[in-house]
């Protein structure tokens, strides 16, 4: 899997400034956004989202997945800005960092028919105690118990002419 060219993180929009590009003066809005968890913290980043005829609808679902509910259906009005937390996704340019996506905060994938219930979960628990035991105190997970027939079928499969080891009727695995 090739590595992402963006860096994410959680942010809120704390500042906005409407503008016009210096060439083609098209009008955007620059946010400013800062991260909210993990170790970049107190980083802020720059968006800016272009109203052109190309671009307007995604800096408006940009704008509303920041909280902007634009009352009146006035796109400069962006009372709610920074209500809502987002997934940002910073690249890096000849001039800086820069935010090139606002996205929904990325959720989980399970669905509800995946998630354990109460006595599926205290199951879990039951079964991995002592492998968490036997890890805290320094030790390697306990090796996973094969039955005598397993062994002996394992062996069976070697194809080097070699006489099948006998079962021996532990768990033990003879190497």
């Amino acid at each position: 899997m090739e590595a992402s060219k963006y860096d994410r993180y959680r942010a809120k929009a704390i500042s906005h400034q409407f503008a016009e590009s210096v060439k083609k003066k098209t009008p955007f809005v620059s946010v400013i956004y800062e991260v909210t968890d993990g170790p970049g913290t107190s980083k802020q980043f720059e968006w800016q989202g272009y109203f052109s005829e190309a671009t307007h609808e995604r800096t408006v679902e940009s704008l509303r997945r920041s909280g902007c509910t634009f009352p009146g259906d006035d796109v400069t009005n962006l009372s709610g800005l920074g209500s809502k937390e987002v997934e940002i996704q910073v690249e890096q340019t000849d001039y800086g960092p820069r935010v090139a996506w606002v996205n929904e905060p990325r959720v989980s994938s399970v669905n509800e028919d995946q998630k354990l219930d109460k006595n599926a979960k205290a199951s879990l628990a039951a079964r991995l105690k002592g492998t968490l035991i036997s890890m805290r105190a320094g030790g390697a997970p306990a090796p996973k118990k094969t039955s005598a027939a397993d062994a002996a079928s394992a062996f069976a499969a070697n194809d080097d002419g070699a006489e099948p080891a006998k079962a021996t009727g532990t768990d033990d695995i003879p190497f």
